[in-house]
């Protein structure tokens, strides 16, 4: 990756290229796996997703406006002025990117004309105003196309990492509902028991001590990556030959993949076996990378250069480890929140019922007529729930 990947903001264009190993010959580190490195792109959610890399692709083929970006500064690059300088593209990549605008553009319309199928209420000839190209000329891609394409992507990376939050909280909030309905259906001895296993299993999650389970981007957590993922010996630990060796494409920028790979230790203390939840695995390597950028990407243009990952480790904090709390050991939403998402769960599960959608004897697609159906006991809604 060049300079040019800023105006992508965290969204991960990898390229397989290792920097020259710094000062000595170290063992290879650990290197993440073709999965790992796809993990952002495939998962941000990006609807140009493809149509913003090939943007980017053909960019970097212009030696000229490399250069231009090379010595842009992070303001230039972010508020999208940098787009002003298109004009030195080669005709020949301009021709190119022409193409891919053109591209994008019939996408859209394809997409107008499968919506139209499913509401006749869009004219199939028109596109709802795409914020990430200028639709009024659908020919060129000029300044306007790049300068919108940093923005949109600026504005959707935040959206989605937001996104992501409000829906691990609700999956949190599905979780503790099930348990509590599940409880409903219990006679006293079988609740006691079924609640002596559920804080049991909780119990079980928190019991790695918080000591164990480093800061993210500590000198405790980086030495530990250091001896234990790029077999090195503890006692060389070097800052800057860290970050080079895990500065994979050695752009001297570490984008979010990258810093991702270095978390597997620490999310390996916390979900280990095979018991443990994936989906808040990933919830806490997440919040693990907001963490670490909140922190150290001081220019917040989604890197962490050589520069600020050095400045980082002069940081007090960065030798006074205080550890890690784990999302298993904080509340993911307040009684509040929880007591109005049960509401509308029993309010979903009653428009079921009205309409005949769950049987109250399997929970499954209720096939016998109307007038015939009796009314479901109090229990049921608890019944529901296990079938789903």
């Amino acid at each position: 990756m060049t300079a040019l990947l800023k105006l992508a903001c965290g969204l991960a264009l990898v390229v397989a290229v290792v920097a020259p190993p710094p000062r000595a010959q170290p063992p290879p580190p650990h290197q993440p796996t073709e999965e790992e490195l796809n993990m952002t792109s495939e998962t941000m959610g990006l609807e140009y997703k493809n149509y913003l890399e090939e943007v980017v692709k053909m960019l970097e083929q212009d030696a000229q406006f490399k250069d231009i970006l090379a010595n842009a500064t992070d303001e230039d690059i972010q508020s999208g002025s940098v787009a002003d300088k298109l004009h030195v593209v080669d005709p020949s990549i301009r021709s190119k990117l022409d193409e891919l605008k053109r591209i994008e553009l019939d996408r859209l319309r394809r997409k107008a004309t499968e919506a139209f199928e499913l509401s006749n209420g869009l004219d199939r000839n028109t596109i709802r105003e795409p914020h990430h190209l200028d639709h009024r000329n659908p020919h060129t891609f000029r300044e306007e196309d790049l300068r919108k394409l940093i923005h949109k992507t600026t504005k959707d990376l935040e959206e989605l990492d937001r996104q992501r939050r409000e829906d691990f909280k609700r999956y949190e909030m599905e979780k503790e509902f099930k348990y509590q309905e599940q409880l409903k259906t219990l006679d006293e001895e079988h609740k006691k028991e079924a609640v002596k296993k559920h804080e049991e299993e909780l119990k079980k999650k928190k019991e790695h001590p918080k000591s164990q389970v480093h800061h993210p981007l500590s000198e405790d957590q980086l030495e530990e990556v250091w001896e234990e993922q790029d077999h090195m010996e503890r006692e060389d630990f070097n800052p800057e030959t860290f970050f080079r060796m895990h500065d994979v494409d050695g752009n001297e920028l570490l984008d979010q993949n990258e810093v991702m790979a270095l978390f597997k230790t620490e999310l390996d203390k916390i979900y280990n076996g095979t018991d443990y939840d994936p989906r808040e695995r990933d919830e806490e390597m997440n919040e693990m990378r907001e963490s670490t950028y909140a922190e150290v990407d001081t220019d917040r243009d989604g890197f962490i250069s050589l520069k600020e990952f050095l400045a980082s480790t002069q940081h007090e904090d960065y030798r006074a480890d205080q550890g890690w709390e784990g999302v298993n050991e904080r509340e993911m939403f307040a009684r509040q929140e929880y007591e109005k998402y049960e509401q509308q769960r029993h309010a979903e599960i009653q428009r079921q019922i009205n309409m005949g959608v769950v049987s109250v004897a399997t929970g499954s697609v209720y096939s016998v007529p109307a007038r015939r159906r009796a009314a479901p006991p109090a229990e049921f809604y608890s019944s529901v729930l296990l079938t789903r």
